[in-house]
């Protein structure tokens, strides 16, 4: 893996579980979106 990029995936994988978790707590489940954003 080219650590120069590395920053800037984890950024974006890190992106994508904040909103996947604000889609459940808004949308389909409040406790299962705690559970995966704690």
């Amino acid at each position: 893996m080219d650590y120069g990029s590395a920053p800037m995936f984890k950024a974006i994988i890190t992106g994508s579980v904040l909103l996947l978790c604000r889609h459940i707590n808004s949308a389909i489940d409040p406790i299962n979106a705690l559970w995966l954003c704690g």
